[in-house]
């Protein structure tokens, strides 16, 4: 359904085919790691955590 909509957009069925595995690939492991984490500390915890890792103050070059 992405992929249609991607098309119908105009881009690139390569670029889009190529987006789709790379998220796939960061995807899998990911689900992986966040499955073990949450054994180790739990859910909850295990979802605070990412939310506080994905909400962490980052730098910007150039920025002021």
């Amino acid at each position: 359904m992405a992929l249609d909509f991607g098309l119908s957009l105009g881009l690139n069925q390569s670029a889009l085919i190529t987006a789709l595995l790379i998220t796939q690939f960061v995807g899998f492991p990911a689900a992986l790691a966040f499955g073990w984490i949450g054994k180790k500390i739990g859910p909850r915890a295990g979802i605070f955590m990412s939310l506080a890792f994905t909400r962490a103050p980052r730098s910007t070059p150039g920025a002021t």
